[in-house]
């Protein structure tokens, strides 16, 4: 999985106890990784000029494995997003695609949020679902290409369809059972990939 061409660096200020950089293979995708042990209670990851960086929370009880394995779609996101030009639209355009993709979304899943927020938030998360059938979207879709604007609607959607007619919230076989029919593993990955 890993060719190890380690960098390590003495310990540094800041809490950071140890710096390796490691070439990942993610998804077909060699990309730079910085892997950081700190002080912090929680683990998170970090794009910055076309370099990952996974922060390792002293506290973290998860392995560096398990994190890699659990946020490998988010990994690619970030990574992905990191290295293309923003889409250029005005406001209204990008409001104009999200009505499309959730009235489309309604009619087919038989669904509709209570509310839809554009909210600006952390690029790891484009979009949220919430309990009391809301949706927010990450405002700075706003700048991606439309068919990550519209898998992000979808999955949302589909959350909002399992709270409805399953009574769960999770990302569970009742959520996949309805988001598979949308998107199979293969062209999810290949959108976050693109």
């Amino acid at each position: 999985m890993c060719k190890n061409r380690k960098i390590n660096l003495k310990e540094n200020p800041g809490g950071i106890k140890k710096i390796i950089m490691q070439f990942i293979n993610i998804g077909n995708i060699e990309m730079p990784f910085i892997f950081t042990q700190t002080n912090m209670k929680q683990s998170e990851f970090i794009a910055i000029q076309g370099i990952m960086n996974l922060n390792h929370g002293k506290k973290d009880e998860r392995s560096v494995k398990t994190l890699m394995s659990r946020y490998e779609n988010q990994i690619l996101k970030m990574y992905n997003h990191m290295q293309k030009k923003p889409v250029e639209r005005s406001e209204k355009e990008y409001l104009e695609i999200c009505d499309q993709y959730i009235n489309a979304y309604q009619d087919i899943l038989h669904v509709k949020p209570d509310k839809i927020r554009q909210t600006p938030m952390k690029l790891t998360h484009l979009g949220w679902a919430y309990k009391n059938n809301t949706i927010t979207l990450n405002k700075y879709l706003m700048y991606m290409n439309e068919d990550i604007i519209q898998h992000v609607i979808c999955h949302e959607m589909c959350h909002i369809f399992t709270l409805n007619y399953c009574d769960t919230f999770k990302h569970d076989d009742n959520f996949y059972g309805i988001f598979r029919e949308f998107y199979t593993e293969e062209e999810e990955k290949a959108i976050l990939s693109n």
